[in-house]
């Protein structure tokens, strides 16, 4: 018999990292996009991405399903505090 074993997937990469690097990939997301990396529902996406407007990490452009997100102006902060452990 042969036994089989399947290799263990590498771990997910932290919500802020991935968040980042959907960033740097398309330069901007939208709450469906958010919803399907981050396995939320759509007010979790809502709120989630809000706070992050609120924040200045992101800002929002368009109103409704229409709307994205771009980088605001507190990114760089946010995404050097992910990088330092904070």
């Amino acid at each position: 018999y042969r036994v089989l074993v399947k290799a263990p997937k590498p771990p997910a990469p932290s919500p802020r990292k991935a968040l980042a690097q959907t960033m740097e990939r398309e330069g901007a997301i939208k709450s469906i996009h958010y919803q399907r990396i981050f396995g939320v529902s759509r007010h979790q996406a809502t709120d989630q991405l809000s706070a992050l407007v609120q924040a200045g990490v992101l800002r929002r452009e368009g109103e409704r399903r229409g709307a994205r997100y771009l980088l605001g102006a507190a990114w760089k902060a946010w995404l050097e505090g992910a990088q330092s452990g904070k």
